[in-house]
């Protein structure tokens, strides 16, 4: 982290400036900048893990699609061998 962000945290709107803060209170923004930095961090995995599943479901839609015209045709040719005999 950058001392810019150290010097201070916006919460609901307000700025506050830790070098106004109490040393306990000081390490209550580092806290909260680490745990907003690991949500952004999980956040973003969550956006990842979500383009892969959906780049996979697709795969999978495709996989089945290619597969069922051959399958229609099977289908097709039984019913015209069965109406030509």
């Amino acid at each position: 982290m950058t001392e810019e962000n150290q010097a201070s945290i916006t919460i609901e709107g307000v700025k506050i400036n830790a070098d106004e803060l109490s040393e306990n209170a000081k390490h209550l923004v580092v806290r909260l900048q680490s745990l907003q930095n690991d949500r952004n961090i999980l956040a973003q995995q969550v956006q990842e893990k979500d383009i892969l599943m959906s780049a996979y479901r697709n795969e999978l839609i495709l996989d089945y699609q290619k597969d069922k015209p051959v399958e229609d045709n099977k289908e097709e040719k039984k019913e015209a061998v069965k109406s030509n005999n």
